[in-house]
């Protein structure tokens, strides 16, 4: 990309391809990929955010240890584009204020589930799947994060698929089919 004085070339800081940095954690791993592009220490990602695409990120191990959010105390603004196919997780992803999570589908009939994305529970300790905000990702109460076009998968485990304490103004759950949740598919508390 050219700047203003037409030097040439410069990344973008409003849309990062992800798979450019899919060797920067030491472990190829989506979450971690993630972690590192939207921490700010690492000069990927600024502070006024970005569109960030992981929609190529298929090229590696898709189980999580941790959200990818884990470990950044301030996280940026960002609209994070997931691929098609699973995503497992050990680990609740706590979405920050300002966070948009763009699945490719929330087809959820057995025989049509691969064709959109998933985010599915590995082990009955990851309850609930995705919280929306926490007290130690923004100042609460959170605003502005949405979970969009994607599947939560249970795997018949009775855990939680979204919880919402914190986040209030323009948040909000859409097209997200929820698959073998034994828990509460979609909690909404406090304010």
């Amino acid at each position: 990309m050219y700047n203003s004085s037409g030097n040439c070339c410069l990344r973008s800081s409003a849309f990062i391809d992800a798979s450019m940095f899919a060797n920067s954690p030491p472990i190829k791993n989506f979450c971690r990929v993630l972690n590192f592009i939207l921490n700010p220490s690492n000069g990927v990602i600024t502070s006024v955010g970005a569109v960030i695409d992981a929609r190529g990120l298929t090229n590696m191990t898709m189980t999580c240890s941790a959200s990818p959010w884990a470990g950044i105390t301030s996280p940026p603004p960002s609209t994070i584009l997931l691929p098609v196919g699973t995503i497992g997780t050990s680990a609740t992803w706590s979405l920050p204020a300002n966070t948009r999570l763009i699945g490719a589908g929330d087809n959820i009939s057995p025989s049509t589930l691969s064709s959109g994305t998933i985010i599915r529970a590995v082990g009955a300790s990851v309850s609930p799947l995705i919280q929306l905000g926490s007290s130690s990702l923004c100042s609460l109460p959170c605003t502005g994060i949405s979970v969009e076009n994607l599947t939560l998968d249970g795997q018949g485990q009775a855990i939680n698929g979204i919880v919402n304490q914190n986040a209030t103004t323009n948040t909000f759950v859409d097209h997200v089919g929820l698959y073998q949740i034994l828990g509460t598919g979609l909690y909404i508390s406090g304010q």
